[in-house]
């Protein structure tokens, strides 16, 4: 029997399990949990890389047990039938998101961190996620504030 290493979709699927702690059963008791279906004994087929096909179902399945996107369990087939798609830029919260190296637990603190960092206020963000224009590495730089500076008495010599 091969090792289920032998495959990206073997290892995101024992590294998902290890990080999470969780069992082949857990992970289709997972998945049932978020309305999706999935075998316990099609993970062990699917991991070992015995069969290179893979329903759009047990995609899905996967990922609702592992706690990915189903993109990331479809990059992982992809990448097993010989097909490496590059990743695509991203925003932090994206980043995290979909990072299949983070546990659950991992996932949320670094959301809960980020969601702090930008409610603090010290550097805003616009709607999308985007760092606002007028800032760069958190100094304010729009027009307004930079002409307020200059006015300001004590940060003249003369002063």
């Amino acid at each position: 029997m091969a090792a289920r290493y032998e495959t990206h979709l073997g290892a995101l699927i024992e590294q998902q399990k290890g990080l999470n702690n969780i069992s082949d059963a857990q992970v289709v008791e997972r998945a049932k949990q978020r309305g999706q279906k999935l075998g316990k004994s099609n993970i062990g087929r699917i991991a070992g890389g015995g069969n290179p096909a893979i329903s759009r179902s047990a995609i899905f399945g996967l990922a609702a047990g592992l706690g990915v996107t189903p993109a990331t369990v479809a990059r992982a087939a992809l990448a097993d039938m010989g097909i490496i798609l590059t990743e695509p830029e991203a925003d932090s919260e994206t980043a995290i998101r979909t990072d299949p190296t983070l546990s659950e637990q991992g996932r949320r603190m670094l959301l809960a961190v980020l969601h702090e960092v930008r409610s603090n206020g010290d550097v805003p963000y616009l709607s999308d996620g985007r760092l606002d224009p007028q800032y760069a590495s958190g100094t304010r730089t729009g027009d307004e504030h930079l002409a307020g500076l200059l006015e300001r008495d004590d940060l003249t010599s003369d002063g």
